[in-house]
């Protein structure tokens, strides 16, 4: 393998990792869209009826659907970040002081953690705000 295929090797797989994710996150999407309750014309939403009226999926709860977007929202995040990394230009550090590229490093790490992080809340909370929508938890 030569190097110049190195970095477009990577991009690849973060954009097919970022694309995974979305793909499954869609699929769970429609999932849940399907089991609302919403879809039956006789179900009145109040405080206390949330989750699904199919049988055999009354019994997941609400940590459960936790267990399952907690998750997924980490992993979306984390993928979408890495590949916004793998797309955003870097410049050589290689001929500043040495203690400067350290802090240089020690900041860009910083703030692909925060964007993560921040990617992450956001993922979270858009997904338990859609399953609140479809009455899945409450």
């Amino acid at each position: 393998m030569n190097i110049v295929s190195r970095p477009q090797s990577k991009k690849r797989l973060s954009l097919m990792v970022a694309g995974f994710f979305l793909l499954l996150t869609i699929a769970i999407g429609v999932f849940v869209y399907m089991i609302s309750p919403l879809r039956d014309p006789s179900f009145q939403p109040n405080s206390a009826n949330a989750g699904s009226l199919i049988p055999w999926m009354r019994n997941v709860s609400e940590k459960d659907w936790g267990w399952i977007v907690f998750p997924l929202a980490i992993a979306d995040a984390s993928s979408l970040t890495v590949l916004i990394k793998q797309f955003s230009p870097t410049r050589d550090m290689r001929s500043s002081h040495p203690v400067a590229r350290r802090i240089l490093q020690a900041l860009r790490f910083e703030f692909w953690l925060v964007l993560g992080s921040v990617l992450c809340f956001i993922f979270s909370l858009g997904f338990v705000l859609y399953l609140l929508g479809q009455w899945i938890i409450d």
